[in-house]
């Protein structure tokens, strides 16, 4: 697990590869870009969910109720 604090002062790019998770956390308003390896295939979804509170990553957020999408949200209630 890292994190990195990206923002005006330290505008980077970073890569993950597609085993791995991630999520971000925007503490001010933000212009946010992914480059995908692929399109999206809803019929044959590829990604998975891991709540922000899940005990394995709940440590790295500075918050405690944060603002979530609606796919972030069903992440916390089907318990992925």
């Amino acid at each position: 697990t890292f994190s990195e604090d990206i923002g005006d002062e330290n505008p980077v790019a970073i890569y993950v590869p597609g085993c791995h998770a991630h999520g971000f956390e925007a503490l001010t308003d933000v212009l946010f870009c992914y480059h995908v390896t692929e399109e999206y295939d809803e019929a044959d979804p590829d990604e998975h969910g891991v709540c922000w509170a899940d005990p394995r990553v709940k440590h790295l957020w500075s918050t405690e109720s944060p603002i979530l999408s609606a796919r972030d949200l069903e992440s916390c209630r089907d318990g992925s």
